[in-house]
């Protein structure tokens, strides 16, 4: 392991803190609003379900803090001219933009796709004052199985429908933060810890469970584990606060069983309630609402059985369950790290 403080090669390829980059950038910002809020995450949120006509966005980088405290966050947190974000069904677009190359000879990624309808100097960038900056899931170093501490918001488009956006938990995000530990994230962090502190030896922990994948090299993430702890080290000892840990022990009594292999509870501190969700394999998270053993949206006050998605009534729900599993449905996918080795 190399030595605290060590300087790394970032293997992150859109350069780093004080770059030539970043000095353009904030000339460009000299004439938009800064600070971000939560209507331009959902702003952000629309345009790329109707880009892609996806039903699903995963938001992550420095804004998905927009998903836990909203416009309560400090400033600091929110300062950005672009949110980070990916279409859920990202494979499967691009999938149908390789079939479609094949006669065309015309092939995109989905950033580069939604660059060009949404991110920097677009269209959307003017009306908005910011832009959408398209990543995919390898962009950021999260932590092992971040998906089961995912954070979900769900919002209005066209016609009725709504999309679902999902994020990493905060946790997660600070500490993706510190594997890179450039200044504008060593800011981010500080203004978080401030904010809500966090379990300094607990964040150590997440770190540790960050895997090696794209450029991130298991060399590179040694010296940032490193340089993560000595910076850790040097933050005021505060008492730390977890109001979502908090909230799934008052609702440990109540929480329904569910398949524990390819279903995942999430916590929602707006309402004090708890969802089911199932594994998507193909979006690669947790997606639709559903639970076969019970309900599947449940707090003090309400509980609502749900299947695929779908609201249905109790007694529907155990018709459904006396009858079992259909013979001709494909059996539920596990994530990859609970599939038996």
């Amino acid at each position: 392991m190399q030595a605290a403080n060590t300087v790394l090669k970032s293997p992150y390829p859109r350069g780093s803190g004080d770059s030539i980059e970043d000095a353009r950038k904030a000339m460009l910002m000299k004439n938009k609003v800064p600070v971000r809020t939560v209507r331009d995450l959902d702003a952000a949120i629309r345009k790329v379900a109707e880009i892609f006509d996806t039903e699903a966005v995963v938001v992550v980088g420095s804004q998905a803090v927009l998903m836990r405290w909203g416009n309560k966050a400090p400033d600091a947190m929110r300062t950005s001219g672009e949110i980070d974000m990916y279409p859920a069904n990202r494979k499967l677009w691009e999938e149908a933009e390789r079939r479609k190359s094949e006669a065309e000879a015309v092939y995109s990624e989905a950033s580069e796709y939604l660059h060009r309808i949404a991110g920097e100097g677009s269209s959307f960038d003017e009306i908005h004052g910011f832009y959408v900056d398209g990543v995919d899931e390898t962009t950021s170093p999260l932590p092992h199985a971040w998906q089961e501490r995912a954070l979900y918001r769900e919002v209005q488009i066209a016609d009725g429908k709504v999309v679902t956006a999902v994020s990493p938990a905060i946790e997660d995000t600070l500490a993706a933060k510190m594997i890179r530990l450039r200044q504008k994230d060593i800011d981010f962090i500080r203004a978080s810890y401030l904010f809500q502190p966090f379990d300094i030896d607990a964040m150590k922990r997440r770190l540790e469970t960050i895997q090696p994948h794209a450029t991130y090299t298991q060399e590179y993430l040694d010296g940032a584990r490193a340089n993560a702890a000595a910076f850790l080290d040097s933050l005021p000892k505060l008492a730390a606060k977890n109001p979502m840990g908090d909230l799934e022990k008052q609702l440990s009594r109540i929480v329904p069983d569910y398949p524990r292999d390819t279903h995942c509870a999430f916590y929602n501190l707006a309402d004090n309630s708890v969802t089911i969700r199932k594994w998507d394999p193909s979006l690669e998270i947790y997606y639709k609402i559903d639970n076969p053993l019970g309900p599947a949206m449940v707090a003090k006050n309400f509980q609502h059985f749900v299947l695929d998605g779908k609201k249905v009534t109790k007694e529907a729900h155990d018709e459904q369950l006396a009858a079992g599993p259909d013979p001709d449905a494909p059996a539920p996918t596990p994530p990859p790290w609970r599939m038996a080795p």
